[in-house]
């Protein structure tokens, strides 16, 4: 759990791991150069449960940075994130370990969200895609597991790390690498609570959010389908139609709209090419044939 200035968001969310059905956990929560009392916080959390480990960064290094200060400190045979403003629902360790020991094949799993408020309030529930394909086609736009709700086996992630320069979206990019050589899963059950508020880096640094996804998406569809032809532009302008993530200021006309519809369906009819032979391309077709609902699943 990277932590700064959280506030008081830190502690429902330290109290959320701690009333885990599933208790045999460690929680490194790292401090990364707080100014307010979240320090402190940790040292009081770390007094009362000694399943907390908490870190202490002078200076602020940064999400991707502090995550993989994180990586290196994990002892256990899984691993999983929090945000510091974010609620694991009780059930939520159990579940995800029961399915990775169920299902050996698979090395990541997520699960459904329910986007709160700042007081914790229901805004809506974000299924994600569930199957192994879908999260490989969501991936070329968006992230398609919510790092709140990432859990994944520690030994297959020995050479992966965050790129300590992208500090924005490096949650986006760490899954895209990621997926491109191991298997993932969504659970459709709500597991964690995303708390949506004024200081959550997608509102206060909204156009880098939006540009760094791009170049996110970008390197993702290169690496997937190199022979497609599609440029920055291109891939703003399907995000944006499909996905509501523009700059502040950018408006586009119903022409370019058409355009960028037309380009994710050409894009998906690459993508089934590669993956013809593959059980679940026919739901992910159907689903694909109503962009709406991939819209739903990607949106924040």
């Amino acid at each position: 759990m990277p932590v700064f200035n959280a506030g008081p968001y830190l502690e429902p969310a330290i109290e959320s791991l701690r009333a885990q059905t599933f208790s045999d956990w460690e929680l490194i929560a790292i401090d990364d150069g707080s100014t307010d009392d979240s320090a402190e916080t940790l040292r009081r959390c770390a007094k009362i449960d000694n399943r907390i480990r908490p870190l202490f960064q002078k200076e602020n290094r940064g999400i991707p940075a502090t995550r993989n200060l994180g990586l290196a400190q994990m002892r256990g045979e899984y691993f999983a994130f929090l945000n510091h403003d974010d609620v694991a629902l009780p059930t939520r360790f159990q579940e995800q370990i029961d399915f990775l020991r169920a299902n050996e094949d698979v090395d990541l799993v997520g699960t459904a969200i329910e986007n709160v408020n700042e007081r914790g309030e229901r805004i809506n529930i974000m299924q994600m895609p569930e199957s192994d394909l879908e999260i490989r086609w969501m991936a070329l736009f968006d992230c398609p597991i919510r790092h709140s709700a990432l859990m994944a086996r520690a030994k297959a992630f020995v050479d992966l790390r965050y790129d300590e320069s992208m500090p924005i979206n490096s949650d986006y990019d760490f899954l895209s690498r990621a997926i491109r050589k191991l298997k993932a899963a969504n659970l459709p059950r709500v597991l964690v609570q995303y708390r949506k508020h004024p200081k959550n880096t997608s509102r206060t640094r909204h156009d880098e959010f939006v540009e760094s996804g791009v170049r996110i998406a970008r390197a993702a569809i290169a690496h997937a389908l190199p022979e497609f032809a599609i440029d920055d532009n291109d891939v703003a302008a399907i995000r944006a139609t499909l996905l509501g993530y523009k700059k502040n200021e950018s408006r586009r006309s119903v022409p370019e709209m058409n355009r960028a519809l037309e380009l994710y369906l050409d894009l998906f009819e690459a993508f089934a090419e590669k993956y013809r032979d593959h059980p679940t391309l026919a739901k992910l077709r159907d689903a694909v044939a109503t962009p709406k609902d991939f819209a739903s699943k990607g949106s924040t």
